[in-house]
């Protein structure tokens, strides 16, 4: 028995990772969660706004980080329309994330018949973070001349209401990378606005000063943190069951293969002390 964890091929290491990874997808199983504290502050937030205020949303990655924040950014979007929330967004992390926006914003339009320009706005990428930033705190339109598929943005009915930073009641950045501090140094505290953070769960730690502090008011984190929004909504939405809610249906598979993974590293260790035991008593088993 030894032997067998010893010699054990890595192919079929692979493979059973591989179907604790698919059998839940196939088979659709979703996973019911307990939404975390700092989850819970940023769905309440966009909860308690009156409908039709303005929500600033950083769509900050690229399709690298897409298996955790894209669920993340449907959820979120999902919440903004059902309370008819107007959604300026903008990618100002990499223009390889754009693709990722429009794709978002145009399941919201099959979903809910949001109109681009009217309710939502996606301005997409601009180079240089700290230039984009305070170019929103000041005047939008005049820095953002068309949106992500070259509409001007001048003559948009939502830029009636959103000139600048002063005009948005949340901001939200889901990001791959350090976006959020470069939100709260050149947006938040310039402009005013409460914001919160989405991020991978790798990143999830790094915010919580900022949370603590009150710059954020809130932290999603990874997976978890999208399948906490998505838990919430079907709480609070009925009708939200209907959706496909990928987050929860993708904690299926991750618990599983960290379940496995560990049941690895203890036989592995068993089989290690014993072959070890056996080595010092000579070989004797």
């Amino acid at each position: 028995m030894t032997n067998f964890f010893f010699n054990l091929p890595r192919q079929f290491i692979y493979l059973i990772i591989a179907l604790a990874v698919f059998i839940p997808i196939i088979l659709g199983m979703e996973m019911d969660v307990i939404p975390a504290p700092e989850a819970e502050a940023v769905f309440n937030i966009i909860e308690d706004l009156p409908d039709g205020s303005v929500i600033l949303f950083g769509q900050d990655y690229d399709p690298s980080s897409e298996p955790e924040l894209t669920p993340m950014t449907t959820a979120f979007l999902r919440h903004c329309f059902l309370k008819k929330h107007l959604v300026v967004s903008v990618n100002v992390f990499t223009v390889d994330g754009v693709g990722l926006g429009q794709m978002a914003f145009s399941k919201m339009e099959d979903e809910f018949g949001v109109v681009s320009g009217e309710d939502y706005v996606y301005l997409g990428f601009r180079p240089g973070v700290a230039n984009s930033i305070r170019a929103i705190n000041s005047d939008i339109t005049n820095y953002y001349k068309t949106d992500a598929n070259g509409v001007p943005s001048a003559s948009m009915p939502i830029f009636e209401k959103v000139k600048n930073g002063k005009d948005v009641d949340f901001m939200l950045s889901i990001a791959a990378g350090a976006t959020p501090e470069a939100w709260i140094l050149y947006g938040a505290s310039e402009s005013g606005y409460p914001m919160a953070a989405g991020c991978t769960a790798v990143s999830f730690a790094s915010y919580f000063p900022f949370y603590n502090s009150g710059q954020m008011k809130g932290i999603l984190g990874g997976l978890k943190g999208a399948a906490d929004y998505e838990e919430l909504l079907v709480r609070n939405y009925p009708e939200m069951k209907e959706k496909s809610m990928f987050a929860k249906k993708g904690m299926v598979s991750q618990s599983w293969v960290h379940i496995l993974l560990l049941v690895l590293i203890i036989l592995g260790n068993i089989s290690f002390i014993r072959e070890r035991a056996i080595t010092r008593r000579g070989g004797k088993a």
